[in-house]
Parts: C-alpha cells; sequence; structure tokens
C-alpha cells in the first residue's frame, strides 16, 4: 500500500516574490535547488501523491525525468500549471499530456520532442518557442499567442487554435488533420509540407504563408484570407475549396498539385 507523504515546499514564484532587487536571487536558486533535492529524495523512499505545487517546483531540465516519472506513477493525476511562467526553460521531452496550463507562459522554451496531447493551454504563451516533433493532438489551445514558434514535425491532430496568433510560425512537416484555425492570425507562417487535411480555417489570416506541398484535402479557403499565400503543389481533392482569385497567389500555368 502507497503511503501519503507531505512535503513543505514554496513555490519558485513565491520564493521570488520575496526576493528584493539586491542581487539575492542567486541566493534564492540554491533555496530552490534545495527544495528539489528534498522533494527527490522523499520521491525515491515513497509512492506519493503530487501537489500541484510540488509538480511545478519540478517542472525544470535536472527534473524533467522525475516529473515524467510522477507522471507515469499517477496516470489519473492531471498537475494543474496554470498562471505560471516557464520562459526560456529546457523541457525537452517532458510529459505534460492532459495538463491544466490556462494563461501559462512558455515563451523561449524548447519543448521539443514533448507529450502535450490533450493539455489545455488557453490564453497561453509560447512566443520563439521550440515545439519540433512534439506531441500535441487534441490540445485545446485557443487564444495562444505563439509568434515565431516552431511546430515543425509536430503531431497536431484536432488541435484547436482558434482565435490565436501565431505570426510567422513553423508548421511545417507537422500534422494538422481536422485541426481548427478559426480566426487565427497565422500571417507570414510556413505551412510546407504539413497535413491539413479537413482542417477548419474559417475567417483565418493566412496572408503571406507557405503552403507548398502541404496535403490539404477538404479544406475550404474561401472564407481565408489568402492574398500572397503560395500554393505551389499543394495536394487537394474534390471537397478542396480554393481561393476564387489565384491570379496574385500562383502563376496561370502552374500546378496546383495533386487532385484525388
Amino acid at each position: 500500500m502507497s503511503a501519503e507523504v507531505k512535503v513543505r515546499t514554496e513555490s519558485v514564484g513565491d520564493i521570488q516574490e520575496n526576493v528584493d532587487r539586491s542581487g539575492l536571487w542567486a541566493a534564492a536558486k540554491r533555496v530552490v535547488l534545495s527544495v528539489q533535492t528534498r522533494i527527490s529524495k522523499a520521491l525515491e523512499r515513497k509512492n506519493i501523491v503530487p501537489t500541484h505545487a510540488i509538480m511545478r517546483d519540478l517542472l525544470t531540465k535536472e527534473m524533467v525525468k522525475e516529473f515524467n516519472r510522477i507522471r507515469k506513477d499517477n496516470p489519473d493525476y492531471k498537475p494543474d500549471l496554470s498562471n505560471a511562467y516557464f520562459i526560456g526553460k529546457d523541457l525537452g521531452g517532458v510529459n505534460l499530456k492532459n495538463t491544466i496550463a490556462k494563461r501559462t507562459r512558455f515563451d523561449d522554451s524548447d519543448l521539443s520532442g514533448a507529450i502535450l496531447d490533450g493539455i489545455i493551454l488557453t490564453g497561453g504563451c509560447m512566443d520563439n518557442a521550440v515545439l519540433f516533433e512534439s506531441k500535441i493532438n487534441d490540445a485545446l489551445m485557443n487564444c495562444v499567442q505563439a509568434d515565431g514558434a516552431d511546430f515543425s514535425g509536430a503531431e497536431m491532430k484536432n488541435v484547436n487554435l482558434d482565435r490565436s496568433r501565431v505570426l510567422g510560425a513553423n508548421f511545417s512537416g507537422a500534422d494538422m488533420t481536422e485541426a481548427s484555425l478559426d480566426k487565427t492570425d497565422a500571417e507570414s507562417a510556413d505551412f510546407e509540407g504539413a497535413i491539413l487535411d479537413r482542417a477548419s480555417i474559417v475567417e483565418t489570416d493566412l496572408r503571406l504563408t507557405n503552403l507548398q506541398g502541404a496535403s490539404v484535402k477538404g479544406v475550404d479557403f474561401t472564407r481565408a484570407q489568402t492574398a500572397g499565400a503560395f500554393f505551389r503543389g499543394v495536394k487537394i481533392d474534390k471537397e478542396t475549396k480554393l481561393p476564387e482569385d489565384m491570379s496574385d497567389i500562383i502563376e496561370e500555368d502552374d500546378d496546383l498539385g495533386e487532385t484525388d
């Protein structure tokens, strides 16, 4: 039978708020590391039910493996990381599946290969974050800001990015089958080679985007803004509805791509 161990700790945010501007932040970081060490040792001795505060403190490069182990040992537990700041963190390979992370910030963080399936990231920020080959299927990411983020090669089936802003983001090679990007500002984003089959793009800003070689089967572009978008080599089917006026997008003799 597993025993429940209570670990007394402060969150990183609480520590930082109590530190003045006189250069004591280095000392606070040592306190945080001490807290994490005590938590790790406690976890080695007992099988515990984690708390949201403990999970937040463990979400660092050095503790990702421990964080993932706790998730594996407690499959029904969903960490709540809402309103937390993980700016500029190296969190590659972290398991954030089904995590609640409303208004959480991952700006400039490395989440390459991370598992974010089913994450609730409403109102979050991921500007310039790296999510190369991460798994973000069925995620709720509406009203997210992810300018310049790298989603290349990511699995993003059925992801909800409605009303988000992803200016200049890289979605090349990503699988965005049945994704929803309604009213999303994706100007200058790169979708080269991406799979966007049956994606919803109602009132989506796709101006100056690169869709070269993308699969857009079943996609209706007629209600999106597509001025200056590059459609060369797109893969379409009978259900695909391309913009009515393609003259400013491709040349008349260009091959629109494969048609099923």
